[in-house]
């Protein structure tokens, strides 16, 4: 009966997790009514760029540019929520509402998805480092419904985060092999690799930066021990990195390109440039203070834009147990994790924040050291693992049934003490919501027709209506927009009119419905200008621009040089084509030579082609797109052509589809026999008298107390046949 039941346990033990978090969240897809991103950040910025990204994936295309916000900015460079994040792409694409939006309830339960996806992965590394199911299982669960996963609001921050676990996994497998180790080493890659394309920089960053401190403690001690270079590990480790490399470049090349084209709003007063570091003195908003740290095991009430520290009482207490297996090298990656990222998270009030800071490349651009926690999380849970698997050894001579009451009983605490972590991020918009059913009355109020483009009061409207009704916004709730825009006083009168600006929009408090109020001076999406007039710095260009002496829609200004144009007499048209979100075609009669305007963003990768002939485009007015054409009639095109978005897709399936190779490479061909047992045991296994060649033999399917060895190959006694043990 019972071998009936363990042969049964492989799959069992992962389906159970996934059902402990299904239920846990069961709130999210068994009432319509309750949600988990009432968030403003969620609301006002990331579920709008979904619905753009859904709405031009049902109508055919992928769009590299969002029109919408900001006259236009490339979609995969400003990097929420994660574009080319494989997930998102899916639920884009599922079925839409009847008012053409996004699901609350496919939202609700791709929350879901990611908890469980978390689950697993992190049930799969305490398998990889020798723990039992049971054991194994309580791990996956506290990382996945606790702390900080159990509360961040935003989807490309808990897409980061959920690869951590098997990131680790393989790496570990990557260490411990004598062989070459590539199969793993592509695995860790291309896992290393998708945190990065869920979109946000800092989780994938601390991923980046935790697994080099594993790779060098292990290169430090392997040193020390047998005072030799691994040179076999060092070429998988540098293999996985180069396909970490490749898979991430998707979302890093046009990330880079646009930090550098763009301002970012960092919490300075005034947005900065790529180049220019951020004050320190800004990272100690966001740092958890040395008395709270305490945190982990006392509930405190999260902000709704920030995340806890609270795993509970029950992992802290089983986290302390499971030092007890201090040789493991597993506890130690534990233990080290957890000592980083508790230094890390103090930030400020840490000299070890400020070090890494400036010692590693682009980790001043991650100002939320709180967000460290994570990793916090993933050690306190894999080391609660270990103290379990000590609980079920102790009292194995009892019985099964005993392991399987003391895992119940544990696990039902542990959740009953996460269950108010959960309400911190599950919202009934009935009663308690703050901006979800604004965004579903936006997202049902369809604009009138005549509408260009749209400003609003921020603090009215918090929302990016833009991306949500398909209107265009001159300005919008982002993190960074080009900096040609800012140049300018977009507050302005006639800036706006510069812009194209045709209506203002807001929000009725009394009715929860959006009001369109148009402009007493309209402004034009395209014209034609027949001067132009170099000006000499963005201070006279501002000037110039607010004086009203100066025909807007019949002087060009331009920051560099001036095209040459001409003046004359006779009938001129303009006429719009086609406009989609990357490509804009028009056709214009010229009665002489002119430069054909568009208000939208001057952005690298976009071409211009007249009569079907490549020309130059003009940066007029420091920020927007023109075009000189000579006398007659004409098409002009403008498409978006984004080479390093385009070269970022190549690489990363190229890094895709190698690290699959190598992986069924390796698969059909088999490891070799023997030739890991000697590492797996220093790996995986106390040094215990009771301990074969390759670790102990006793099964611990169950949690018999006992660690097993992973290599399957290991055999009982010299002389026999090889044969698995069973975990």
């Amino acid at each position: 009966m019972w071998s009936r039941v363990q042969n049964r346990l492989p799959t069992a033990a992962p389906l159970f997790l996934a059902l402990v978090c299904a239920v846990f969240y069961a709130p999210l897809f068994l009432n319509e009514h309750h949600v988990w991103f009432d968030h403003w950040d969620m609301c006002t910025l990331e579920i709008p760029r979904l619905q753009f990204i859904a709405t031009e994936l049902h109508a055919g295309h992928f769009p590299f540019w969002d029109p919408h916000i900001w006259c236009g900015q490339p979609l995969v460079g400003e990097t929420q929520p994660g574009p080319l994040y494989p997930l998102n792409l899916l639920l884009a694409a599922l079925p839409l509402d009847g008012y053409g939006g996004l699901r609350f309830s496919l939202l609700n339960l791709y929350y879901v998805w990611i908890h469980i996806q978390a689950a697993l992965f992190m049930y799969l590394l305490c398998r990889e480092a020798g723990l039992g199911r049971m054991a194994s299982v309580l791990g996956g669960a506290g990382f996945s419904l606790s702390g900080f996963l159990a509360t961040i609001p935003w989807l490309d921050v808990l897409n980061g985060a959920v690869w951590t676990p098997v990131i680790l996994l393989f790496l570990l497998r990557v260490l411990r092999q004598r062989g070459d180790g590539l199969q793993n080493a592509a695995g860790y890659g291309v896992c290393l690799g998708l945190s990065w394309l869920s979109g946000h920089h800092e989780i994938p960053l601390l991923n980046t930066v935790a697994t080099m401190g594993v790779w060098g403690a292990w290169l430090f001690a392997r040193g020390l021990r047998r005072r030799q270079f691994e040179w076999k590990q060092m070429r998988a480790f540098l293999f996985g990195a180069a396909i970490a490399g490749a898979v991430s470049a998707a979302q890093i090349l046009p990330s880079l390109e646009f930090a550098r084209q763009a301002r970012r709003w960092a919490g300075t007063p005034e947005p900065v440039s790529w180049n220019e570091q951020i004050p320190y003195a800004l990272f100690g908003e966001h740092s958890v203070s040395p008395e709270d740290i305490w945190q982990v095991m006392i509930p405190k009430q999260a902000p709704q834009a920030m995340s806890t520290l609270y795993v509970g009482v029950t992992m802290c207490a089983l986290a302390l147990v499971g030092l007890l297996w201090r040789k493991q090298p597993g506890v130690r990656m534990a233990v080290g994790l957890v000592t980083f990222s508790s230094l890390y998270v103090l930030g400020v009030h840490t000299p070890v924040h400020h070090l890494l800071v400036t010692i590693v490349p682009y980790l001043g651009k991650a100002r939320h050291p709180n967000r460290g926690a994570y990793l916090l999380a993933l050690g306190l849970c894999l080391l609660a693992a270990y103290g379990m698997q000590w609980v079920l050894r102790r009292v194995s001579p009892y019985g099964r049934a005993l392991q399987a009451a003391a895992f119940v009983v544990l696990l039902g605490i542990a959740l009953h003490e996460w269950y108010g972590v959960r309400q911190e991020r599950i919202t009934d918009t009935r009663t308690a919501a703050v901006c979800a059913p604004r965004l579903q009355a936006f997202r049902r109020q369809p604009a009138p027709e005549g509408v260009g483009r749209v400003v609003g009061d921020p603090a009215e409207l918090r929302a990016n209506i833009g991306d949500l009704l398909g209107v265009d916004q001159l300005r919008g709730f982002v993190a960074a927009a080009s900096r040609n825009l800012l140049l300018h006083e977009l507050h302005t009168e006639r800036t706006q009119e510069l812009f194209g600006v045709t209506h203002e929009a807001g929000f009725q408090q009394q009715t929860g419905m959006l009001e369109w109020k148009a402009k007493a001076h309209p402004g034009k999406r395209e014209w034609i200008a027949h001067e132009a007039v170099k000006v000499e710095s963005a201070d006279d260009l501002r000037k110039r621009i607010q004086d009203s002496r100066t025909d807007l829609h019949r002087t060009l200004l331009t920051l560099g040089p001036a095209p040459d144009l001409e003046t004359c007499e006779g009938t001129e048209e303009i006429r719009v084509l086609w406009r989609r979100s990357d490509s804009l075609g028009l056709r214009v009669r010229l009665p002489c030579r002119a430069a054909v305007v568009v208000a939208d963003t001057f952005y690298p990768g976009w071409k211009a082609v007249v009569d079907g002939k490549d020309v130059l485009l003009t940066e007029a007015y420091g920020a927007l797109r023109a075009v000189v054409a000579g006398k007659g009639e004409h098409v002009v095109r403008m498409d978006y052509h984004p080479s390093t978005e385009i070269a970022g897709i190549v690489l990363s399936l190229a890094g895709l589809l190698s690290g699959a190779i190598v992986w069924l490479r390796k698969q059909a061909t088999g490891a070799e026999p023997n030739s890991a047992c000697e590492d797996a045991s220093q790996v995986l296994l106390p040094h215990s008298p009771q301990a074969g060649p390759c670790g102990p033999q006793a099964p611990s399917a169950s949690g018999t107390g006992r660690l097993p060895t992973r290599n399957r190959w290991c055999t009982r006694r010299p002389g026999k046949r090889p044969e698995a043990v069973d975990r």
